[in-house]
């Protein structure tokens, strides 16, 4: 397709997105005049190989689907529900369960001009995460790579998110996490210091802002060794300019969402950009400054690099994230390949914390029977002193009560999928939904993990459901699944092992 027709139809499609639209059937349209639509597109925006990653033309016939729906009453995903609620602003969680229970747990929503299915049947979602060869990243992987680049969240090609996955996971073990103990207890020292300063004068606290300082501060000391020191700046004044800048970069998919003419002026000049699209502008300084501390955290990490296999490496105490996937033999990546693994880390992971931490803090501050246990846990395990990694294993119902907010607030709230062909998704009724190549497939957590027929009490926060092994509740069937079995948690925490 021309790139000056590409450009014509993406631009089309972001004008419908930003405002309300309808289209009308022609009277009379024929089959002929089927045909003719269909061949007009095939050659203008053909459709994708299968199995080859989506692209911008994939995305275009998700568009020409929804129009074929309004134009000649073709439905893509017939008899499925069909959902009349938009899950936006205030409430998301509460509101996403307003939805299963008036269409279930498969329905048909809008995405802009776009039609997705939503799901949160637990066959359907075994079935898309399972299948990864027939699954791909699809639109998130075109709207936000420019942001996180080929790394974990975005990286469309199954082989290097493997690799890059693998890296990263690696990293991760006892022996790191018990030495980043002391780094954790002094960030969140420093962070108390400003908070009890406030408490006492009795000022009202953002909490999320108060974590998000937190998370910022310990990732960017034990993810890569640079001292954000967000926690230190007080309320009355701006951050530094680098901490802004990872903020800029987190909000850049809102506002991509909210408008897509940000995306669309990715490409313009930079002097286009500051007098018509400040956004972009100000979201390519900030991604500069970004790359700025990272490719100097990286030089460092290259200088020190000393090569050793994962076993020798998993000894070491002590370090960096950064350090660790450098010398990791066998994996030497590029620099903008650890730039972009080390910017996910730093942007999305650093959210996902304080997300948590934030979600939390409410519901304890809503029941006070959980938060007197965690209270007096707390004061029995440390009795006033500083924690240890051993004391982390000790606190169990506090654990309880991270694995329970982890189940009602999911972070993130869904995934996005794409089939790489023409497909059927089964669901657990021995009934399935045609999928075409490109389909926008929304993998709704929130509703996952609320489900009626996996949870009792679904709805309530209860950190002891965790301690007693349960296998549904019996009001919708979950085929094949052998339930949940405190038994089988390994770790602190429960994974698809335990369930």
């Amino acid at each position: 397709m021309p790139h000056r027709c590409r450009g014509v139809c993406v631009l089309a499609l972001a004008c419908l997105w930003c405002q309300p639209w309808t289209f009308t059937a022609p009277k009379g349209a024929t089959s002929s005049l089927k045909t003719l639509w269909d061949g007009l597109w095939d050659r203008a925006v053909p459709v994708g190989e299968d199995d080859s990653n989506i692209g911008a033309n994939d995305v275009l016939r998700s568009f020409k689907r929804t129009l074929d729906e309004d134009l000649f009453q073709e439905v893509e995903m017939d008899g499925v529900p069909v959902s009349s609620s938009a899950v936006t602003g205030n409430n998301f969680f509460e509101k996403q369960m307003e939805v299963f229970k008036e269409s279930g747990p498969a329905v048909v929503s809008s995405f802009g001009p776009l039609k997705t299915l939503s799901i949160s049947d637990p066959m359907m979602i075994k079935h898309a995460l399972g299948q990864r060869g027939s699954f791909g990243k699809g639109l998130l992987a075109l709207v936000a790579e420019d942001i996180f680049g080929k790394a974990l969240i975005t990286a469309s090609d199954p082989e290097l998110w493997q690799n890059r996955r693998a890296a990263t996971s690696a990293g991760f073990h006892s022996q790191w996490l018990r030495s980043l103990t002391a780094d954790f207890v002094n960030c969140t020292v420093q962070a108390m210091k400003l908070l009890d300063e406030r408490v006492k004068y009795k000022e009202v606290v953002d909490m999320e802002s108060f974590y998000l300082n937190l998370a910022l501060d310990a990732v960017g000391l034990t993810i890569f060794g640079v001292q954000f020191d967000a926690s230190d700046q007080p309320p009355n004044r701006p951050q530094s300019p680098i901490v802004q800048a990872v903020y800029r970069l987190l909000k850049e998919t809102d506002y991509r969402q909210a408008d897509p003419s940000n995306l669309l002026l990715m490409g313009a000049p930079d002097l286009l950009a500051e007098v018509a699209a400040p956004r972009v502008a100000e979201y390519r300084r900030s991604m500069k400054q970004i790359n700025e501390v990272l490719n100097e955290a990286i030089g460092q990490a290259l200088e020190q690099q000393q090569l050793a296999e994962e076993q020798d490496l998993r000894r070491r105490s002590g370090g960096t994230l950064l350090q660790f996937i450098v010398d990791l033999r066998g994996n030497q990546a590029s620099r903008a390949q650890l730039q972009d693994d080390m910017r996910t880390v730093l942007i999305a992971g650093h959210e996902t914390v304080a997300s948590v931490l934030t979600w939390a803090t409410y519901e304890l501050a809503k029941n006070p029977r959980i938060m007197r246990k965690v209270k007096e846990e707390v004061q029995n395990v440390l009795g006033g002193r500083n924690p240890s990694y051993q004391d982390v294993k000790e606190l169990k119902y506090l654990r309880l009560v991270i694995t329970e907010t982890l189940r009602m607030y999911p972070a993130p709230p869904f995934l996005a999928r794409s089939p790489l062909k023409d497909l059927d998704l089964p669901n657990g009724e021995n009934q399935t939904v045609r999928l075409s190549r490109g389909s926008l497939l929304m993998i709704q957590l929130a509703q996952l993990h609320r489900h009626p027929g996996i949870y009792e009490r679904p709805n309530e926060f209860w950190p002891e459901r965790w301690q007693k092994a349960f296998n549904g509740t019996g009001e919708y069937p979950v085929p094949g699944w052998r339930g949940y079995d405190p038994q089988r948690v390994t770790g602190l925490y429960p994974t698809e092992v335990a369930t």
